[in-house]
C-alpha cells in the first residue's frame, strides 16, 4: 500500500478494525514513513487537546531513527507479528463467547448496556458487554474515556482499562469487551460506570472521522455491578514433536486461563544466514472451535538452545477438551545477503537479478531539493522474496575523512497480496463477507509482497544535489505456506 492507502486507514488503525496483516503493515509504514507518520500524530493530538476527548491515546509515537533503522524496523514488523497486535486484535464474531455468564444490565437514554459474560485471571479481567438502542438501529461504541471503576475512580488515559468494540450485523446492537486489571480478591463486585456513548459513520474520511460534528454523542451514566470470580490457570503438559518443513518442533504445553489460552513450542533456528526465521500456527481446532492466533510470545533467542515461541488464542477455560488440532500456518525468515548494485542516473530504466528475480530502478528524479529513485519489482506469488531490505544511510562528507552527515531520507513501499492459490488481491480484508467485516482477516491464507518502493533523499537550500550512483540490498524477508496439522490429546 502507498501512503494514500495507509491514511484511508488510519480510522480503523486507531479504532481497533484492522486486520492482523493490516495491523503490522501500517504500524510498519508508520514507523518508516514520516509524512503519514506525522499526520496520524497530528490528527490524533488535536483530538486529545479538545476539552472533552472522545478517542484513545495514540497506539505509537513517531520516533526519530536512523533510516537503515527505520527501514530495518519496517521489515522486521512486517515479517514478525508485534506484541502489541493482541491487544488491539478484534475477537471474530462467529466465535464461541467464553466466560462466565452474568446478565448484568442497565437502561439509560433509551440505550440498554448489558454485561453478558466475565472472564478473570491473574493477568486481567474481561467484561464482555452488548450495546442496544431501543429506538432505534444505530450502532454506539464504547470508548476508554468513559469507563469508570467507581471504587478506584480511574478513567482514561490509564492503561488498566481497553475497550474493543464489534459492531455487529444485527441493526442496533453492539457488542465488545472492557479488558480492566486483575480484581485483588478470588472474588469480587465490580462497580463500573460508563458516562458517554457515540455513533459515527464508518464511510468517513479519517479527518471527517475525528470531527466532533461529524459524530452524535449520548451523555448519561449507565451503572453496573459486575460479580466477578477469578480462576488459576490450569496447565498441560503436551511434549509432542512434528516435522515442519524438515525442522522438528517440539508443543510443549498447552496454558488455560479463563481470558487467555497459551500454547508453547520450540524449535532450533538456523545457525547459517536466516537471522529471524520463525514458524507461525495458523489456528487450533478444540471441540469443533477454531481459535485464531491473537498474538506470540517469544523466548530470548539463542542459537545454541531450542528457541521457544508461545502462541496466544482466545481463552477456552471453561470447556472440557479431549484434544486440540494444531494448524501451522506460515514460515517467515529473514536473510542476510548483500548485494551492491552500481547504476548510472542517465542510462535508466536499469535491470539487475537479484537472488533470480529482476528488479528495475526505473526513474531517478532531482528536483525541488529532493532525489527520488522508483524501484520496481516483478509482481509473481511465486518470487523467491517478499521484501527487500534496502540500506538508506546515502550521506555527503562535509569535510575530512571521518567528517559525513546523513541525508534524512523517506521511504514509501507499495505492496499486494497472494493467496495460497496465487491470485492477487488489492486488499483481503475488503473482500470478507459482509458479517465478517469486523473479524480478522485469515492472515495465514495470504502473503505480502512488495512490488514498488520509492526511496525519497532530501537536501537544503544552498547544497549540492544528491545523484546517487549505486544502490545497497541488505537483506530479504521470505514467506513459506504450512501445511502441518498435529492432533494431541490432552491427557
Amino acid at each position: 500500500m502507498n501512503c494514500s492507502d495507509i491514511q484511508k486507514k488510519l480510522v480503523d488503525y486507531h479504532k481497533g478494525k484492522l486486520s492482523l496483516e493490516e495491523y503490522k503493515e501500517v504500524g510498519a509504514h508508520l514507523a518508516s514513513c514520516k509524512q503519514c507518520a506525522k499526520k496520524y500524530d497530528k490528527m490524533a493530538n488535536s483530538h486529545i487537546r479538545e476539552e472533552t476527548p472522545h478517542v484513545p491515546a495514540p497506539i505509537m509515537k513517531k520516533s526519530k531513527r536512523s533510516p537503515r533503522v527505520m527501514i530495518s524496523v519496517m521489515i522486521l514488523s512486517l515479517i514478525v507479528v508485534a506484541g502489541f497486535v493482541y491487544y488491539y486484535q478484534l475477537l471474530s464474531s462467529d466465535q464461541a463467547v467464553f466466560g462466565e455468564a452474568v446478565d448484568v444490565h442497565t437502561v439509560n437514554e433509551d440505550i440498554q448496556l448489558t454485561i453478558t459474560h466475565v472472564a478473570a485471571s491473574n493477568e486481567e479481567t474481561i467484561l464482555f458487554f452488548e450495546v442496544e438502542d431501543l429506538n432505534s438501529d444505530e450502532h454506539y461504541f464504547i470508548e476508554p474515556t468513559a469507563v469508570y471503576e467507581q471504587e478506584t475512580a480511574v478513567g482514561f488515559p490509564n492503561e488498566r482499562i481497553l475497550v474493543r468494540n464489534i459492531e455487529e450485523v444485527v441493526p442496533g446492537l453492539t457488542k465488545g469487551q472492557i479488558h480492566l486489571a486483575p480484581i485483588e480478591d478470588d472474588e469480587q463486585t465490580l462497580s463500573i460506570e460508563i458516562k458517554m456513548l457515540f455513533t459515527s459513520d464508518a464511510e468517513l474520511e479519517t479527518e471527517d472521522w475525528f470531527d466532533r460534528g461529524n459524530r452524535v454523542v449520548v451523555e448519561g451514566s449507565w451503572q453496573l455491578e459486575v460479580p466477578v470470580k477469578k480462576y488459576e490457570a490450569k496447565t498441560y503438559e503436551l511434549n509432542e514433536v512434528i516435522d515442519v518443513q524438515g525442522v522438528p518442533v517440539e508443543i510443549l504445553e498447552l496454558v488455560l486461563s479463563p481470558t487467555s489460552t497459551e500454547l508453547k513450542y520450540s524449535y532450533k533456528r538456523d545457525l547459517s544466514n536466516e537471522h529471524n526465521r520463525e514458524i507461525q500456527l495458523s489456528h487450533f481446532v478444540a471441540n469443533g472451535e477454531q481459535y485464531d492466533v491473537r498474538n506470540y510470545l517469544r523466548g530470548v533467542v539463542d542459537f545454541e538452545l531450542p528457541y521457544i515461541q508461545t502462541a496466544i488464542f482466545e481463552g477456552m477455560y471453561f470447556q472440557d477438551l479431549k484434544s486440540i488440532e494444531v494448524h501451522f500456518g506460515k514460515m517467515e525468515q529473514y536473510v542476510n545477503n548483500q548485494v551492491k548494485i552500481d547504476f548510472d542516473v542517465t542510462d535508466l530504466p536499469y535491470t539487475f537479478e537479484y537472488i533470480g528475480e529482476p528488479i528495475t530502478i526505473e526513474t531517478v528524479k532531482i528536483e525541488d531539493y529532493t532525489t527520488t529513485l522508483v524501484i520496481k519489482e516483478a509482481v509473481d506469488a511465486d518470487r523467491s522474496y517478499n521484501f527487500l531490505l534496502l540500506d538508506l544511510n546515502y550521506y555527503r562528507h562535509s569535510g575530512g575523512i571521518d567528517n559525513f552527515t546523513y541525508y534524512i531520507v523517506d521511504h514509501n513501499i507499495e505492496t499486494i497480496w497472494f493467496d495460497r492459490e496465487g491470485v492477487m488481491h488489492e486488499d483481503p480484508v475488503a473482500s470478507l463477507p459482509q458479517q465478517q467485516f469486523h473479524a480478522p482477516a485469515p492472515q495465514h491464507e495470504y502473503q505480502l509482497f512488495s512490488t514498488e518502493q520509492t526511496i525519497e533523499v532530501n537536501w537544503q537550500e544552498g547544497e549540492e544535489p544528491f545523484v546517487p550512483t549505486f544502490l545497497y540490498i541488505e537483506a530479504y524477508a521470505k514467506a513459506t505456506f504450512l501445511d502441518e496439522v498435529a492432533k494431541i490429546s490432552i491427557r
